[in-house]
């Protein structure tokens, strides 16, 4: 790997903050902004809405138990990264 001296860094800045500036920046920070409020909105229907939803990872650890789902099984609080078999040890 070849290393890049303090003046190759310099260029290197400025090309990133060039890239970075106008109408891209505006561009990713407009589609950070939908992605954000998409994100809120999808959590929001999760929480309200009365059926039990879980999703798991490849791994097969949890991503997404919703409040219907916890007051099914009486649990507390989110179960996000917990493996799947410890929903045995914590069901009431």
């Amino acid at each position: 790997m070849r290393s890049v001296g303090s003046a190759g860094l310099s260029v290197l800045g400025g090309l990133r903050r060039r890239v970075c500036a106008g109408p891209v920046a505006a561009e990713l920070a407009a589609a950070s902004d939908e992605l954000a409020r998409r994100q809120g909105f999808t959590d929001a229907l999760l929480e309200t809405i009365d059926v039990g939803i879980v999703s798991c990872d490849a791994a097969g650890a949890f991503v997404v138990n919703n409040r219907a789902e916890r007051e099914l099984f009486g649990l507390e609080g989110s179960m996000a990264g917990d493996p799947m078999h410890s929903l045995e040890t914590r069901i009431d």
